[in-house]
């Protein structure tokens, strides 16, 4: 599968203007970092018995441990990766904000601080859902509960 699949899903769910703003150069920059970071990332690197992104290609290639149909598993992981990739962009956004509140201080600072009591859960809860998505394909994917079945 290529990058670009995996970013035009990012870019359905990215909803932060300012992403936009960035220099392309730049973006996809941090979209391939993001890659990488997602693909280190235990809870996501234990669904699969292979993966490999190439970054000169453009391309990741993955075998999953409970497999699907291809057209399934393209799409979750696919999800995966997408899914992080927005958690990647926002990590940052959420503590920069902090940041900025503690030198601007004033008035303003309390007004920034309870946005980022507002982005802090936003960010807990997308990671929290990313990985009930990776959880519940587990769960439904397994061979041990399914008899030696997958799917």
């Amino acid at each position: 599968m290529t990058y670009d699949e995996i970013f035009n899903r990012f870019y359905n769910l990215m909803d932060d203007p300012n992403f936009y703003k960035l220099p392309q150069d730049f973006a996809y920059d941090r979209m391939r970092s993001w890659l990488h970071d997602a693909a280190s990332k235990p809870y996501i690197k234990k669904k699969f018995s292979q993966l490999k992104l190439d970054d000169r290609l453009l391309e990741l290639t993955y075998s999953l441990n409970n497999p699907s149909d291809q057209e399934s598993d393209d799409d979750f992981v696919i999800n995966i990766f997408a899914q992080y990739m927005v958690i990647g962009w926002l990590k940052p956004q959420v503590d920069n904000a902090i940041n900025t509140a503690r030198i601007i201080g004033s008035k303003e600072e309390k007004n920034i601080q309870a946005n980022y009591k507002t982005n802090i859960e936003r960010l807990e809860s997308l990671e929290r859902n990313l990985r009930k998505f990776i959880r519940d394909d587990g769960y439904i994917n397994n061979s041990y509960i399914s008899g030696g079945e997958t799917s």
